[in-house]
């Protein structure tokens, strides 16, 4: 299950990233 959360974490990171 943390693996799942790592992963939705690191997608809104990169998204945040991007919009940025």
């Amino acid at each position: 299950m943390w693996l799942f959360a790592t992963g939705l974490i690191g997608f809104i990171g990169l998204k945040k990233t991007r919009y940025s």
